[in-house]
């Protein structure tokens, strides 16, 4: 019994409650060091996957908007990152050879885990009765170009003949072209008259 009472003189409280302290310490900086490595190496996959879906996403759209828009391009993008994807934010501009205009701003969302896009607008189509040409504008204004398929007939074309031999040289005009049949390019080009 004497050298069990010995053993318990033996500890030092005051070391004891140094150790827990120091372990305590010790535990705390490694758990704060590993969160942020682990942020970190988080936030970088994150940003690279997030990167590889936007790139591919805009290589996308600007081949669309490159097909589907005469002379148009992606001018500018801004990317909101989010997790494993996000929005652009994109500009379609035009290329008229003595300037570039912007003619519409749109979005698109990307990545693993696409954010939600949520659009509203008004406006639309002018036209008073069903008779009358109903045309289409764009978020700035610009009205788009009507086309007629050669393969679908129509009841009544629009021709603007007279307003393209009324047109004055020191202006820029976009004209859109609709055909009475199927064409091959090389036809095409020939028929064409020379154009600046």
């Amino acid at each position: 019994m004497n050298n069990f009472s010995d053993d318990l003189y033996l500890f030092d409280e005051k070391k004891i409650k140094k150790a827990i302290r120091r372990g305590k310490m010790k535990t705390f900086i490694i758990t704060i060091f590993v969160s942020l490595v682990v942020f970190v190496i988080l936030n970088i996959a994150n940003l690279a996957i997030s990167s590889h879906f936007s790139q591919k996403a805009f290589k996308q759209w600007d081949a669309y908007v490159r097909l589907s828009t005469p002379n148009g391009y992606i001018s500018e993008t801004v990317d909101s990152r989010g997790l494993l994807g996000g929005i652009s934010n994109y500009e379609i501009s035009k290329d008229f050879k003595i300037k570039s205009v912007t003619i519409e701003q749109k979005q698109y969302s990307f990545g693993l885990i696409p954010s939600v896009l949520i659009s509203r607008s008004s406006g639309g189509n002018v036209g008073i009765t069903g008779e009358d040409w109903q045309f289409s504008y764009k978020e700035n204004g610009w009205r788009e170009m009507l086309f007629f398929h050669p393969n679908v007939p129509y009841k009544q074309y629009k021709d603007d003949e007279q307003l393209i031999s009324s047109m004055q040289g020191d202006k820029v005009y976009e004209v859109a072209l609709s055909f009475g049949q199927s064409y091959k390019p090389y036809e095409l080009f020939m028929q064409l008259p020379e154009m600046t």
